[in-house]
Protein backbone atom coordinates (compact mmCIF):
# COMPACT_ATOMS: atom_id res chain seq x y z
CA UNK A 1 0.00 0.00 0.00
CA UNK A 2 1.40 3.20 -0.88
CA UNK A 3 1.19 6.50 1.29
CA UNK A 4 -0.04 9.48 -0.07
CA UNK A 5 2.02 12.64 0.04
CA UNK A 6 0.70 15.33 2.04
CA UNK A 7 0.79 18.67 0.46
CA UNK A 8 2.25 21.27 2.59
CA UNK A 9 -0.22 24.31 2.59
CA UNK A 10 1.03 27.22 1.23
CA UNK A 11 0.49 30.31 3.09
CA UNK A 12 -1.10 33.19 1.02
CA UNK A 13 1.13 36.67 0.85
CA UNK A 14 -1.80 38.55 1.84
CA UNK A 15 -1.68 35.97 4.93
CA UNK A 16 1.87 37.20 5.60
CA UNK A 17 1.58 40.75 4.98
CA UNK A 18 -1.67 40.95 7.37
CA UNK A 19 0.66 38.92 10.14
CA UNK A 20 3.49 41.46 9.47
CA UNK A 21 1.02 43.96 10.00
CA UNK A 22 0.10 43.02 12.98
CA UNK A 23 3.28 42.80 14.58
CA UNK A 24 5.20 45.67 12.91
CA UNK A 25 2.37 48.19 14.24
CA UNK A 26 3.23 46.31 17.51
CA UNK A 27 6.92 47.09 17.56
CA UNK A 28 6.44 50.69 16.72
CA UNK A 29 3.68 51.45 19.18
CA UNK A 30 6.03 49.87 21.46
CA UNK A 31 9.33 51.60 20.75
CA UNK A 32 7.49 54.39 20.65
CA UNK A 33 5.75 53.98 24.14
CA UNK A 34 7.89 54.84 27.94
CA UNK A 35 8.06 53.02 30.77
CA UNK A 36 5.12 52.94 31.85
CA UNK A 37 3.61 52.37 28.17
CA UNK A 38 2.58 55.56 27.52
CA UNK A 39 3.24 57.02 23.53
CA UNK A 40 2.88 60.68 22.18
CA UNK A 41 1.20 60.98 19.43
CA UNK A 42 3.11 62.51 16.48
CA UNK A 43 0.79 64.36 15.26
CA UNK A 44 -1.20 66.11 17.95
CA UNK A 45 0.94 65.00 21.17
CA UNK A 46 -1.98 63.45 22.75
CA UNK A 47 -0.79 60.85 25.29
CA UNK A 48 -2.14 57.62 25.40
CA UNK A 49 -1.31 53.63 25.84
CA UNK A 50 0.36 51.82 23.36
CA UNK A 51 -2.68 49.80 22.67
CA UNK A 52 -4.68 52.61 22.50
CA UNK A 53 -2.75 54.17 19.42
CA UNK A 54 -2.12 52.78 16.04
CA UNK A 55 0.94 52.76 13.89
CA UNK A 56 0.81 55.80 11.81
CA UNK A 57 2.55 56.22 8.46
CA UNK A 58 4.50 59.55 6.93
CA UNK A 59 4.37 58.12 3.76
CA UNK A 60 1.05 55.99 3.20
CA UNK A 61 1.20 52.63 3.92
CA UNK A 62 -0.23 51.54 0.55
CA UNK A 63 2.97 52.49 -0.70
CA UNK A 64 5.25 48.66 0.00
CA UNK A 65 8.45 50.57 -0.74
CA UNK A 66 8.36 52.53 2.84
CA UNK A 67 5.50 50.29 4.44
CA UNK A 68 7.90 49.17 6.98
CA UNK A 69 10.30 51.31 7.34
CA UNK A 70 10.29 52.38 10.92
CA UNK A 71 11.59 56.05 10.50
CA UNK A 72 8.22 56.00 8.46
CA UNK A 73 5.72 55.28 11.48
CA UNK A 74 5.26 56.31 14.31
CA UNK A 75 2.89 55.90 17.27
CA UNK A 76 -0.14 57.95 16.29
CA UNK A 77 -4.01 58.60 17.87
CA UNK A 78 -6.48 56.90 15.75
CA UNK A 79 -8.97 59.98 16.48
CA UNK A 80 -8.63 62.54 14.93
CA UNK A 81 -5.03 62.34 13.52
CA UNK A 82 -5.14 58.65 11.92
CA UNK A 83 -8.66 58.15 11.02
CA UNK A 84 -9.17 58.39 7.45
CA UNK A 85 -12.21 60.16 7.93
CA UNK A 86 -10.90 62.95 10.03
CA UNK A 87 -6.78 63.15 9.31
CA UNK A 88 -6.10 60.59 7.53
CA UNK A 89 -2.52 60.67 9.21
CA UNK A 90 -1.77 64.22 9.14
CA UNK A 91 1.07 63.38 6.54
CA UNK A 92 1.74 67.59 6.83
CA UNK A 93 2.42 67.33 10.58
CA UNK A 94 3.70 63.92 10.52
CA UNK A 95 6.56 65.11 8.20
CA UNK A 96 7.30 67.83 10.44
CA UNK A 97 7.69 65.35 13.32
CA UNK A 98 10.05 63.15 10.93
CA UNK A 99 12.33 65.97 10.38
CA UNK A 100 12.56 67.20 14.08
CA UNK A 101 13.49 63.14 14.76
CA UNK A 102 15.53 61.96 12.13
CA UNK A 103 16.60 65.20 9.87
CA UNK A 104 15.27 66.33 6.54
CA UNK A 105 17.81 63.96 5.11
CA UNK A 106 15.90 60.99 6.31
CA UNK A 107 12.68 62.71 4.96
CA UNK A 108 14.30 63.27 1.38
CA UNK A 109 15.27 59.31 2.07
CA UNK A 110 11.50 58.19 2.83
CA UNK A 111 10.40 60.34 0.01
CA UNK A 112 12.75 58.86 -2.63
CA UNK A 113 12.15 55.61 -1.71
CA UNK A 114 8.47 55.80 -2.34
CA UNK A 115 8.88 56.69 -5.68
CA UNK A 116 10.39 53.26 -6.68
CA UNK A 117 8.52 49.97 -6.71
CA UNK A 118 9.58 47.01 -4.40
CA UNK A 119 8.51 43.86 -4.73
CA UNK A 120 7.88 41.63 -1.66
CA UNK A 121 7.94 37.56 -2.17
CA UNK A 122 6.61 35.17 0.67
CA UNK A 123 10.24 34.74 1.99
CA UNK A 124 10.72 38.93 2.56
CA UNK A 125 7.51 38.90 4.53
CA UNK A 126 8.43 35.22 6.82
CA UNK A 127 12.24 36.88 7.41
CA UNK A 128 10.48 40.18 8.37
CA UNK A 129 7.70 38.62 10.78
CA UNK A 130 10.52 36.45 12.30
CA UNK A 131 12.51 40.02 12.86
CA UNK A 132 9.53 41.87 14.61
CA UNK A 133 8.69 38.67 16.47
CA UNK A 134 11.66 38.97 18.18
CA UNK A 135 11.81 41.96 18.24
CA UNK A 136 8.29 42.47 20.16
CA UNK A 137 9.71 39.80 22.41
CA UNK A 138 12.30 42.20 23.57
CA UNK A 139 9.84 44.04 25.41
CA UNK A 140 8.70 41.49 28.29
CA UNK A 141 4.68 41.79 28.18
CA UNK A 142 4.30 39.07 30.01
Amino acid sequence: MMKKKTKKKSIKISTLKNKLDRLFSQYIRLRDADENGYCHCCTCGKTLHWKEMTAGHFISRSVLATRYEETNVHAQCMCPCNAKHMGNGKPHLHEIYIVDMHGENERNRLLDLSVHSKPMKKKDYEELIEYYKQKVKEFNLT
